[in-house]
């Protein structure tokens, strides 16, 4: 059980399980995949046959705004929900 509070980005992301996710953590632990395009090819790199044909590698939904995002690994998108 848990609970949510204030204005979190909730989000999934394809499996990326060589990633080193300490190297990308931010100010405060905080830790995002979408925004910070300097990272995607780092991102990019972890392709596996698993993630099959698709495009969308990382998407999230931003509580506060009512917004959803999501990355190729080359741009980002956001569409208002």
């Amino acid at each position: 059980e848990f609970q949510i509070t204030g204005t979190p980005h909730i989000g999934v992301v394809r499996p990326m399980p060589d990633l080193d996710a300490n190297a990308y953590e931010g100010e405060n632990e905080d830790f995002f995949f979408i925004g910070e395009q300097i990272f995607y090819p780092d991102f990019l790199a972890q392709r596996s046959d698993e993630w099959g044909d698709g495009n969308v590698h990382a998407c999230e939904y931003n509580c506060g705004e009512g917004e959803k995002f999501w990355t190729n690994w080359e741009t980002g998108h956001s569409e208002e929900w």
